[in-house]
């Protein structure tokens, strides 16, 4: 399962994947194939993905809002493209941004690997 509990509203994907298993070689990949996959017109911009690794500062940096999690290694604190940090996962840092966005009434594509 790549997307799980995913929904598409006015061409906007609600959900989270949780592997990338589709013949892509780095998460960023991964993730732009599926966004493209389920809406050909969608930009980076349109995108927030979350990281706490070296292996998500490809997709952090192509997200149109990058999030790193409290809990990540210091390389990818030091990213000079990371719009915001949150708390930890362990902290609900994930739901605390989603629901800010929410707050604002903003449709979102959400990326969480």
């Amino acid at each position: 399962q790549i997307l799980a509990d995913a929904s598409i509203k006015d061409l906007k994907v609600f959900g989270l994947l949780t592997s990338v298993g589709i013949g892509c070689n780095s998460k960023a990949s991964g993730v732009r194939f599926l966004i493209k996959s389920l809406n050909p017109e969608s930009i980076p911009e349109d995108v927030i993905a979350f990281g706490d690794g070296a292996n998500d500062i490809e997709m952090l940096a192509w997200a149109g809002k990058g999030v790193v999690m409290k809990n990540a290694t210091s390389t990818v604190k030091e990213c000079p493209f990371i719009h915001h940090m949150t708390e930890s996962v362990d902290n609900d840092g994930v739901a605390r941004v989603l629901e800010k966005v929410i707050a604002e009434n903003k449709a979102i594509r959400v990326v969480k690997i």
